[in-house]
């Protein structure tokens, strides 16, 4: 049996969160898997759920100053103690502490383009200085894997010379079903919607990058009140989305819940206009849940139309009008693109197939440093 150290920033509630537990959970009987956190969990974590599944976690427990004092010297001799055959990071923070120990055997996955999300999330200059640490320390990481071919392909054009592997991410399709109409109405009925409307759904962080102002504009050029859009998450923009929308109550805000998946079976269509992402676990989880997605033409989101072009629509980010329009189309055509979305997921983008990917990555680290 092989061992394989994941070592993370925390287990905070997260889409890499989310992945890194239907990759471990995933594994066959050939691997040992241990997690371990850099710092204390936070009031959002995940670690319940890690332990549920029987997963075995630690912490060095340390704060941010602790990090840079004592950080790489305290994860060494944690590595040295538990000899893993392969130590796997995600995190700026995680690939910046393991890549100083320059591990023969040390992977990483990239989930994010540093050079567009740190800059939209952190500002111009802390963002840039982020995004060179990033990029930095995956220069010194011997097996970079990217979490799509899209990103894979950013760091190709925009670090010259910095070549990633890319491994697509995956859901848990298991956890998610196509729902009947009645499972449906009686989803709405918990949540308090109407039964009879169509509900559009949007799942994430009210934030700049993922740009829910511009989806509240265009819903708000769609008239009847027989539709319902449904924002679920929280986020520095939620006063910003409340206000805009203060004059349509048939928007709906949940805040930060565990009921996403409810959410998602109480909903007819999914949507996302973000202007960056990685490969996103909404728009997967919203397919395993059998929903046709409408989703801004980014990277990401055209490699996951490309395995099943039925699955969705396109549209230009920040084009109001292009929202609208096929917000409608897919509001139109639902019934026959029934079955789409939950095909390309059980053929292309499963957890199994994900981890799958991953054990084979494994293998060839550790046989190679043999």
């Amino acid at each position: 049996m092989y061992t394989v150290l994941y070592v993370v920033s925390t287990l905070g509630r997260s889409g890499p969160t989310g992945q890194l537990h239907n990759l471990i959970t995933n594994l066959s009987g050939h691997f040992r898997a241990q997690v371990l956190t850099l710092s204390k969990e936070p009031e959002d974590s995940l670690i319940g759920r890690f332990e549920a599944s029987g997963i075995e976690v630690h912490t060095l427990g340390l704060s941010r100053v602790e990090s840079l004092l004592s950080g790489k010297k305290r994860l060494g001799q944690y590595i040295t103690e538990f000899q893993p055959d392969a130590v796997h990071t995600q995190g700026i923070r995680a690939d910046s502490l393991v890549a100083s120990l320059r591990l023969p055997n040390h992977i990483c996955t990239v989930r994010n383009d540093p050079h567009e999300d740190y800059l939209m999330k952190f500002g111009p200059l802390k963002g840039r200085i982020m995004a060179r640490q990033h990029v930095q320390a995956v220069r010194r990481i011997p097996h970079p894997v990217a979490c799509s071919e899209t990103l894979a392909r950013c760091f190709r054009e925009k670090d010259i010379g910095l070549f990633l592997s890319s491994i697509q991410n995956g859901v848990n399709a298991a956890l998610y079903e196509v729902p009947t109409d009645d499972q449906r109405k009686k989803a709405r009925r918990n949540l308090g919607l109407p039964e009879d409307a169509i509900v559009f759904v949007s799942v994430g962080s009210l934030i700049k990058r993922k740009d829910p102002l511009r989806l509240i504009d265009a819903f708000m050029e769609i008239p009847g009140e027989d539709r319902v859009l449904l924002m679920v998450g929280d986020g520095p923009l939620r006063k910003d989305c409340e206000a805009r929308s203060i004059s349509d109550n048939r928007i709906v805000f949940t805040g930060q819940t565990s009921k996403v998946a409810a959410c998602l079976t109480a909903s007819d269509v999914f949507v996302s206009v973000s202007l960056s992402e990685g490969l996103p676990n909404t728009v997967l989880e919203a397919m395993a849940a059998g929903l046709p997605v409408c989703l801004s033409r980014i990277g990401p989101h055209e490699e996951i139309l490309r395995l099943g072009p039925d699955a969705g629509v396109l549209v230009e980010p920040g084009n109001t009008g292009e929202i609208c329009r096929a917000l409608l189309e897919l509001e139109a055509a639902k019934e026959a693109r029934a079955g789409a979305p939950r095909r390309l997921i059980d053929v292309h983008l499963s957890a199994g197939r994900m981890s799958e990917r991953y054990q084979t990555k494994y293998l060839e680290i550790i046989e190679g440093c043999g």
